[in-house]
């Protein structure tokens, strides 16, 4: 019976091959993963930032109407309080008094990531929190 030699060199050679391969598939999927969650954080900051700026402008719309609404009324108190404010004027105070500006923000992104479940993707611990 004759024995066959194994050439160990060449299958070491071949499992050294195989293991390289798949040490950089893990390595290129894992560097995909990253660059596509870099992408979707990079999406959900710029719609937050969005949303703050829509919210800021909205405000200060709110807040200018408020002004002129207590610059009037403040006027037309000093009206009343002379006897100088007519019947119809009353009418107009009183409408002024009964507005109200309701500031409601939009939270579309805060609730799409919330029910996605992926603040993690957020990679800055300060401002994950204070999102959330």
């Amino acid at each position: 019976m004759e024995k066959t030699k194994i050439n160990w060199l060449n299958h070491i050679i071949e499992l050294v091959v195989v293991f390289i391969g798949i040490t950089l598939a893990f390595m290129l999927n894992n560097w995909r993963e990253d660059t596509k969650n870099n992408q979707i954080e990079k999406q959900y900051l710029n719609s937050f930032y969005d949303e703050i700026v829509y919210a800021n402008a909205k405000l200060d719309t709110i807040i200018k109407n408020n002004k002129t609404k207590i610059e009037y009324l403040n006027n037309s108190i000093e009206l009343l309080k002379n006897n100088n404010l007519p019947e119809d004027s009353m009418m107009l105070v009183i409408s002024h008094m009964v507005q109200i500006s309701i500031f409601i923000p939009k939270t579309n992104t805060y609730e799409s990531i919330k029910n996605s479940g992926n603040f993690n993707i957020i990679e800055n611990y300060e401002i994950r929190s204070k999102i959330i």
